[in-house]
């Protein structure tokens, strides 16, 4: 946000997160590095949040509600199972779906992601990807233990549930193909919207 009298360049390296960004938020707005915002002026310098980009992540429990709920239900619902498409998995099974992750999510207003309408999956993590809240700043260090357990806890349920059913674990030499299959896959590391 503008002050009147700082470049853009200076309101990079004068903020604590970006500074440590300042190389690819310059780059990108290289145009405008030396120009002088005006005072309240603002200027979006990233449209995507990641650890890489330094963004403050923030609890958004607030913005939940039973409409955003069912929204992605639907959603996680309508992916089909691993082997589905090979004809191993049986898609209308109960062991089918995705029922254990997390939806990195863009949408237009907190009106409409509380609606459910709108959204853009922007990436989806399974049983590795942790809950973003434990990285707000006001949550304590055993605020973050506390919901990392509940999430081990449920996923360890959720196995066990699954066992129970007749589903069978993905064997080591499968999973290390699938893992190094993935590492190589990657395109790069550099830091993206």
């Amino acid at each position: 946000v503008g002050v009147g009298r700082r470049t853009l360049e200076e309101l990079v390296y004068r903020d604590n997160r970006l500074c440590m960004q300042a190389s690819t938020v310059l780059e990108r707005h290289a145009a405008d590095a030396s120009r002088v915002l005006d005072a309240g002026e603002r200027v979006r310098v990233a449209n995507a949040g990641n650890h890489a980009q330094g963004t403050l992540f923030r609890d958004g429990a607030h913005l939940v509600t039973p409409q955003l709920e069912a929204a992605i239900d639907r959603l996680a619902r309508s992916m089909r199972p691993i082997g589905a498409e090979s004809g191993e998995g049986d898609p209308d099974s109960d062991l089918g779906g995705l029922d254990f992750g997390r939806f990195d999510v863009r949408y237009e207003s907190e009106e409409s992601l509380k609606r459910g309408e709108g959204l853009g999956i922007v990436e989806l993590n399974g049983a590795t990807g942790e809950s973003t809240n434990i990285y707000d700043p006001k949550c304590s260090l055993l605020c973050k233990y506390r919901i990392l357990f509940e999430q081990w806890r449920v996923l360890y349920e959720l196995g066990a549930w699954r066992r129970a059913r007749g589903a069978r674990p993905m064997r080591a030499v499968a999973f290390l193909r699938t893992l190094i299959a993935f590492e190589r896959g990657k395109t790069g590391s550099r830091v993206a919207d």
